[in-house]
């Protein structure tokens, strides 16, 4: 009854023969394609003491951070990340999806005036950020949004540098449905938008995006029946076995992916690729959040990236992973969500790390 509910919490906050795309070797943002450039980080800016974005373009260099991912465009950042090497994953916000959607012109628009002066530095543009979450009256025009940004790349030649995707949360499946994670569906709400959206990224050669943070299901279970091993990803003697497939799952993060891919391979599609478009811990606010947890899952998931095998159900396709956050962000709306950061604001490391992470 304890692995039972155990793996229902996987979801907590957060087959047919279908071929589609494995991007993992063709593309950069797949790529974050050996090593620590599997790793990336996002840079949040909900706050009010960040240094600029030409020191924290000088800090990227330093640190060794090959990919970051914000969350928007925004033209200053692009210019202090020019020519410093770092790929920048970026965000067309919500509220400006409608607009990218409407038409070609409009999302010409949007594509001249964000996108096409850094071409050298953008790798992939995100349309929105948990849409289906926090945005679901626009469900409907999230997949023609990324219509039109693809076709406009493709007219400038550029659909096989920058891929286009959507970040999802956890909670896109079925709250009950990852009970084991073969189980995994996505919400039946979700189920038109998702065939749409899996169309899409199987024609244009993309990837499935999924913020997915075991702390959060930790949390909710307060230790009852997750160990804080398991959420860590420390590999406890003690493994969860998938009854339906036989696969056994070392740590929660691993559990999670595979719930997804299952609800994506429900719809027909088997190749692919998930990647991780945010996770972290946070180092205050909330149970289980300390300084110790934080340094032990940011370890942890950098050498979880640098793994030769993925998931037990998707072996061959690595873990690519961008954590959250760079920085402590001070206008976050609780203590939790300000305190995800690897850096402070002066630039110093909130809790000891290395990207480069020894992990032998």
């Amino acid at each position: 009854m304890a692995m039972l509910v155990l793996l229902v919490l996987l979801v907590v906050g957060a087959s047919s023969g279908k071929l589609s795309y494995h991007c993992g070797n063709n593309h950069q943002f797949c790529k974050i394609a050996a090593g620590a450039e599997r790793f990336g980080i996002n840079y949040g800016r909900v706050a009010d003491d960040l240094p600029s974005p030409l020191q924290v373009a000088a800090l990227a260099k330093r640190e060794n951070i090959t990919h970051i991912k914000i969350f928007d465009a925004d033209p200053v950042v692009l210019q202090a990340f020019r020519g410093t090497d770092v790929g920048v994953v970026v965000t067309v916000p919500n509220d400006e999806i409608p607009a990218v959607a409407a038409n070609l012109p409009g999302a010409r628009f949007w594509f001249d005036a964000y996108a096409s002066p850094f071409i050298a530095e953008i790798t992939t543009i995100l349309v929105g950020n948990e849409v289906l979450k926090f945005s679901p009256h626009m469900s409907t025009i999230l997949v023609p949004a990324m219509q039109n940004l693809y076709q406009i790349l493709r007219a400038h030649d550029l659909a096989d540098k920058i891929k286009v995707s959507t970040p999802h949360a956890m909670d896109v499946l079925e709250k009950n449905s990852s009970s084991p994670p073969s189980n995994g569906m996505f919400r039946q709400q979700h189920v038109s938008t998702m065939q749409n959206l899996l169309e899409f990224l199987s024609i244009s050669r993309s990837f499935f995006v999924l913020n997915v943070y075991p702390y959060f299901a930790f949390r909710e279970d307060k230790g009852a029946t997750l160990s804080a091993e398991f959420a860590l990803l420390q590999s406890p003697k003690n493994s969860v076995t998938d009854p339906n497939t036989s696969f056994r799952y070392s740590n929660l993060l691993d559990a999670q992916l595979d719930a997804v891919y299952a609800a994506i391979e429900k719809l027909g599609y088997m190749n692919l690729q998930i990647v991780i478009g945010e996770t972290g811990w946070p180092t205050a606010g909330g149970f289980g959040a300390t300084m110790q947890n934080a340094a032990i899952f940011t370890r942890n998931i950098i050498c979880r990236t640098q793994d030769v095998e993925g998931t037990p159900a998707r072996p061959a396709y690595t873990i690519q992973a961008f954590v959250f956050s760079m920085f402590n962000e001070d206008l976050k709306h609780n203590l939790m969500e300000q305190n995800f950061g690897l850096f402070y604001p002066n630039m110093t490391n909130v809790y000891p790390f290395k990207f480069s992470s020894d992990c032998k």
